[in-house]
């Protein structure tokens, strides 16, 4: 069973379920990745079953105490 993407899974204080907790989970990682210049993602997989989280971080290339172009 995956998770319906049609909802804001990352506002805050939003709970699906029947799950306990203050709904802050998913906003506080999103707010945590976006201070780091990552973004973060919950999709479903493609046969159902479940989903996956991904964080994606964005490097800079430093050559020589310079940085490089991308």
């Amino acid at each position: 069973m995956g998770i319906d993407e049609s909802k804001d899974l990352f506002a805050p204080f939003k709970r699906y379920g029947n799950k306990g907790g203050a709904g802050l989970g998913l906003f506080l990682a999103k707010r945590a990745a976006q201070a780091l210049g990552a973004e973060i993602s919950i999709k479903n997989r493609e046969n159902s079953n479940g989903a996956v989280a991904s964080l994606v971080f964005k490097f800079k290339r430093i050559k020589n105490g310079k940085r490089e172009p991308q």
